[in-house]
């Protein structure tokens, strides 16, 4: 039905991997949001992996074209979470999303000003679903409970921030 309709534009978010000639046919008009920052974490839960590895600097999100890899097509586009006192991982999530669907819209609004860098491929993590587990899960409130979010707002962890990209097509 895709290939019947024929459109300019395809917008991807919270699909599981797409291995179709869809890719072939929409290459560079297949877009794809993956919540985390490529290519440091890849796969699955890539903003709670950040949080239980207590690297909350590596939670966010990238905009890419899609393609047969796991999180890893050119980048048109990354932002980085906001955090507060008081977040939980659903909070900072949920912000994230909202945040994540503006940027989005001005991305498919202005996708022909755009312009997209090729993702070097980091070893990076590769997260799947058979990683979350109750020992992941116990480890990921220990932090937030531990200040991890306080520590990383007043620079208590103080690490260099990973490298993102900002598209300057996008006003």
């Amino acid at each position: 039905q895709i290939l019947k309709l024929n459109p300019d534009l395809i917008i991807c978010y919270g699909s599981s991997l797409i291995k179709s000639k869809l890719l072939n046919q929409f290459e560079g008009k297949f877009l794809n949001v993956h919540l985390g920052l490529s290519p440091y974490y890849r796969g699955t839960g890539t903003n709670v992996w950040p949080l239980i590895n207590s690297e909350p600097e590596f939670v966010g999100a990238t905009f890419m074209h899609i393609d047969p890899g796991i999180d890893t097509g050119n980048i048109i586009h990354q932002i980085r979470a906001d955090f507060m006192l008081g977040d939980s991982p659903h909070s900072i999530g949920n912000r994230l999303i909202k945040k994540m669907t503006k940027e989005y819209c001005k991305i498919i609004d202005q996708f022909e000003n755009l312009h997209a860098e090729k993702q070097i491929l980091l070893p990076g993590k590769v997260y799947y679903l058979k990683d979350f587990n109750a020992k992941a899960c116990k480890k990921l409130y220990s932090n937030i409970e531990n200040g991890l979010i306080k520590d990383y707002l007043t620079k208590k962890i103080i690490k260099k921030l990973p490298k993102i990209i900002k598209n300057k097509g996008l006003s």
